[in-house]
């Protein structure tokens, strides 16, 4: 005589439950991830070192100063930093950008030729949060 414990349906189970958790989690860590992107992009737009030429605005005489290559743009009017938006676009998927035209012009233009990446950057210095959130909603998705 001998006995036998099919503990496949419990493992299924645990499985399919863990699968939608981890999913559900991993969703959440994504939009989380967008908006720390869109707020160091903005963030970076608005502030920091500028050490570009300086101009003067208008009729007003303000001096203003300009970003110089390898810096993120510097705001002026703030519309660049204000247009960016988080979407999201389906599970485990979500968009952060800008519709404003010169925006893509200064992060895809040569630094040359006046660009100035302002969302690549500040996405790779967000990086490693985004990855720490990431490994925790998996974790605590597989949690039984």
């Amino acid at each position: 005589m001998s006995a036998k414990l099919d503990i496949s349906g419990s493992v299924k189970a645990y499985l399919i439950q863990a699968e939608k958790n981890i999913k559900t989690n991993v969703d959440k860590a994504v939009l989380q991830s967008a908006f720390l992107v869109k707020i160091k992009a903005q963030k970076n737009i608005q502030t920091g070192q500028r050490s570009g030429k300086k101009y003067k605005r208008g009729k007003s005489g303000i001096i203003g100063q300009r970003s110089a290559i390898g810096e993120f743009p510097k705001s002026d009017t703030g519309i660049l930093a204000r247009s960016i938006t988080t979407v999201k676009k389906m599970r485990g998927v979500a968009q952060v950008g800008t519709d404003i035209k010169y925006g893509e012009y200064l992060e895809n233009k040569d630094a040359s030729n006046g660009g100035r990446p302002w969302l690549e950057p500040s996405f790779d210095q967000v990086e490693p949060k985004i990855k720490v959130l990431v490994r925790k909603a998996v974790k605590e998705g597989a949690k039984p």
